[in-house]
């Protein structure tokens, strides 16, 4: 490998504390751990207490000191002149591939890496999700000149061929750094619609041709602190009928979903409480109050307990005295929480579509809440020898593996190497073909 080595990892924004930022502390740590110089790229300045509250402070210290220079971005589409993009020894790495379209004319699959969670922007802009403007005008790396304008109608029209054009340029930047990258993703699930935006992208004549010509994106898991909650709630003797619920106070989360349920769990008498644990940010302060009241109009104050900005320790705390983990949220790209929660001896209840499809038993998936509250009844009971079984499962879905993985790519890159495709599943695979084979006997 060669000296002077440089990488880049860009993220939107640390501070939500999320999966995604799991992920970009994750692929920091591995870049430290390579001796690498790291750059950190973003749109807001890291909240390191906030960080420290939400990953522990060990693992913030680690690394963080590290990072040799902080670069703040404050416009989307990038353009070259915003990076030294010319010298060949720096790798960029962006961590946030869902939502942020990072491109530059030097990219290319031995330069640069998308972890793409889910192409979400290609989704936002078949739509024209105003709400994701939003945020990146919240971020301040876009202007919406005139957005808010009076009655004016050539102001209004002028507004709108701002937005079309500008939406154009997010998409067709989103698109090429897509094709001009090493695609990283987290399940089958997100690498089968990754595939499918390529195929429909303008690549010349035979587009499916081209696209198949690309090497297809590698499956790695993001990491999970599999370890940490396993050893902190696996063998808990506090369990009561309780049912967790772990997530971003976000209009994406489909939080909903959980109070329909909750009302219908109540109704039948299922369980002694649901519990929500999830980030909130400034901006989202309007969704939760709207949880809130949802809650309260529902009746349901005395069976749902909100717990906002919890430390990993209270998380910790709250899983020794749960039984089950619902998901609300159709079409989660992987779940972090998902996993977590399973290391810990819950057991998940998961919608039948999504990332989480490729760890969760079928037998956990349900395809209505009804269908939810049900499973969830039979869950409550669940012995222990079971709940060891779910935790087995994702104990491949650590921080080393994810580390040992991304470190594999990185480091074959730097070497001018091939990199290996391939889907980085097989453990998980060997865990849950075990599971199976002990249920059925």
């Amino acid at each position: 490998m060669r000296t002077a080595m440089k990488a880049n990892v860009v993220h939107m924004d640390l501070n939500p504390c999320g999966g995604a930022e799991q992920v970009a502390i994750a692929t920091i740590q591995a870049l430290v751990e390579m001796d690498i110089d790291v750059e950190l790229t973003t749109a807001r300045i890291p909240d390191i207490s906030r960080l420290k509250k939400a990953f522990g402070s060990e693992r913030i210290d680690a690394f963080y000191h590290r990072i040799r220079r902080l670069n703040l971005f404050h416009r989307l589409p990038v353009e070259s002149k915003d990076r030294d993009a010319a010298d060949d020894e720096v790798v960029t790495i962006n961590t946030h591939g869902d939502m942020l379209p990072y491109y530059l004319s030097t990219f290319s699959s031995s330069n640069a890496i998308t972890y793409c969670h889910y192409p979400l922007v290609t989704e936002f802009s078949r739509v024209h999700d105003l709400a994701y403007l939003q945020y990146l005008r919240d971020l301040g790396l876009i202007k919406m000149d005139g957005a808010r304008a009076g009655s004016n109608n050539d102001m209004r029209s002028r507004t709108q061929n701002s937005v079309s054009r500008l939406w154009q340029e997010l998409e067709e930047s989103y698109l090429a750094m897509l094709k001009h990258s090493t695609i990283v993703t987290n399940s089958t699930f997100s690498r089968d619609a990754i595939l499918k935006v390529l195929s429909r992208a303008p690549y010349g004549n035979n587009n499916i041709a081209a696209t198949r010509s690309m090497a297809d994106p590698i499956v790695i898991p993001p990491p999970v602190n599999v370890e940490e909650f396993r050893r902190a709630a696996l063998y808990s003797r506090e369990r009561d009928n309780f049912i967790v619920v772990i997530s971003r106070f976000n209009p994406s989360k489909k939080l909903e979903n959980a109070i329909a349920l909750a009302h219908v769990l109540k109704k039948l008498k299922i369980g002694k409480k649901m519990i929500i644990v999830g980030g909130l940010m400034p901006e989202d302060r309007n969704y939760h109050d709207h949880i809130l009241r949802m809650i309260k109009s529902c009746d349901l104050s005395d069976y749902i307990a909100l717990e906002v900005n919890a430390t990993s320790d209270i998380l910790k705390s709250i899983m020794r005295k749960a039984k089950v983990y619902f998901h609300p949220m159709p079409g989660e790209p992987f779940g972090i929480s998902i996993a977590e929660a399973m290391s810990a001896g819950l057991i998940p209840i998961v919608p039948d579509i999504g990332g989480h499809t490729d760890f969760v038993p079928e037998k956990y998936r349900f395809s209505s809440l009804e269908d939810a509250a049900m499973k969830i009844s039979s869950a409550l009971n669940a012995s222990q020898e079971e709940r060891e079984k779910v935790s087995d499962i994702v104990s491949p879905f650590s921080f080393d593996r994810y580390i040992e993985s991304i470190q594999g790519i990185i480091g074959a890159i730097l070497s001018k190497e091939q990199v290996r495709h391939k889907t980085d599943l097989d453990a998980y695979q060997k865990a849950r073909q075990d599971f199976h084979g002990t249920a059925a006997a």
